[in-house]
């Protein structure tokens, strides 16, 4: 959460606790082939794009406080399950 811009990079604790989220969601419902996935490449690229459950902002602009990381962990977590918001 501390990063240059004020937003959440790839060298914060915020985004590993999303990382830690992401990998989960690979292990527990990835086949072989999506074993090569690019978790954390993804995750980068997905931190910073406007993101519709979160109002069309980009989840790197909210974890910048601990509600932000939560709402996002959410989120992220919801994607997995399927579950828009």
């Amino acid at each position: 959460m501390n990063s240059p811009k004020g937003t959440a990079s790839p060298h914060d604790a915020a985004f590993d606790t999303l990382l830690a989220i992401a990998h989960q969601i690979l292990q527990d419902n990835a086949d072989a082939q999506a074993m090569n996935f690019d978790v954390v490449a993804w995750l980068t690229t997905w931190i910073e794009q406007p993101v519709p459950a979160l109002g069309w902002v980009t989840p790197a602009s909210l974890m910048v406080t601990q509600a932000g990381v939560e709402l996002v962990s959410d989120v992220l977590k919801s994607m997995a399950s399927g579950a828009y918001r």
